[in-house]
């Protein structure tokens, strides 16, 4: 009893029977002159089974039969074979896009922090620091933001958390400085900003009723993106 277990096995047939037979023609099982060679593989002219090899996804070279001849032929089915790929390429393509997933859920909660110093015409000297923060939970950015007063009038660092038109703007740059997505604009005045719930904070000097800075903590909406994931630092400034 003979059967074909590798290509190689149909290559020595080709090669030994041609000078018998034309080769071809010969039966696996019963060394019967029944089995032609097609386009489709070795056709067995018996029955219509089709005997051929298939690549595994490792790149491995299979033999298999299609039709009813598998186990008569200690070969497994093509089909069952084609569809054990398929479904192990299904497979590993989802755990593919669940380490995606991973990661970039994991790239999302990273903190992306800026700071700045601006001065103004009046002599006011402010520092601003932001840290923002993907909340995967509720679908937010999380900012927390001080601004705080280096030099000048407590008046004129007052008169910027008063001013409806006064807004601290957050830009989100790569590594390039390249600007990703729209800026983020958080009201400053305090009146208007709570109407939004934001919540502002005093911060005062030791022993003093000195204010210094004001402390800003906000919640946005904000679409999961790859343009957040690509942001690695924060560009801030005050616009009023």
């Amino acid at each position: 009893m003979k059967k074909i277990n590798k290509p190689s096995s149909l290559y020595i047939c080709i090669g030994l029977l041609a000078l018998v037979s034309g080769c071809g023609n010969w039966n696996i099982k019963t060394s019967e002159s029944n089995i032609i060679r097609s386009e489709d593989g070795y056709v067995d002219q018996k029955n219509r089974d089709i005997i051929k090899s298939v690549i595994d996804l490792e790149g491995n070279s299979l033999d298999c039969t299609i039709g009813k001849s598998s186990s008569r032929r200690d070969l497994e089915s093509c089909n069952k074979i084609k569809k054990e790929m398929s479904d192990l390429s299904k497979k590993n393509h989802q755990l593919r896009i669940k380490e995606d997933q991973k990661l970039f859920d994991q790239s999302l909660r990273k903190k992306i922090s800026g700071t700045n110093i601006i001065k103004f015409s009046s002599g006011l000297k402010v520092k601003i620091t932001a840290q923002v923060k993907y909340s995967l939970e509720t679908n937010e950015i999380i900012i927390n933001s001080e601004v705080r007063r280096l030099k000048g009038n407590i008046l004129d660092f007052n008169k910027v958390f008063i001013n409806d038109e006064s807004n601290l703007q957050i830009s989100f740059l790569d590594k390039d400085r390249f600007e990703l997505l729209t800026p983020l604009k958080l009201p400053l005045s305090i009146y208007k900003g709570q109407k939004e719930g934001i919540i502002y904070k005093k911060k005062v000097a030791k022993n003093s009723e000195d204010l210094v800075g004001i402390k800003i903590l906000a919640r946005k909406k904000l679409d999961r993106s790859i343009e957040l994931e690509r942001a690695s630092r924060l560009e801030l400034s005050i616009k009023i």
